[in-house]
């Protein structure tokens, strides 16, 4: 498990290269869906979220997911999507695009 403190660049947006995280073990019996948390901290606005992998068997499964989903929220937004230029030799994606828009800004 790692840790960093990134700025965003002058356009707002922040670029980083990680290995993808495994799933784990959550209540007995269930796993949870790789996934990557993030806090943002802006001027005058918090958000602790997590990121999810898009085509991961878990996510229908996940148990925090789940609970979003029922309470409303769109899930897709949690979800990343696969960057078009960047493919491995199997075609897969190598990288990932997220948005994250907070209050007021």
């Amino acid at each position: 498990m790692g840790h960093a403190l990134l700025r965003t660049n002058k356009d707002g947006k922040v670029y980083f290269k990680t290995v993808k995280p495994g799933a784990y073990s959550d209540t007995p019996g269930t796993r949870r869906t790789p996934h990557i948390h993030y806090e943002v901290i802006g001027e005058e606005a918090r958000l602790i979220t997590q990121m999810y992998f898009p085509d991961e068997p878990l996510n229908s499964t996940d148990r925090l997911l789940r609970e979003a989903a029922a309470s409303g929220v769109d899930i897709r937004r949690l979800i990343a999507s696969p960057a078009r230029s960047v493919k491995a030799p199997d075609g897969a994606p190598m990288a990932l695009e997220w948005s994250i828009v907070l209050e007021g800004s």
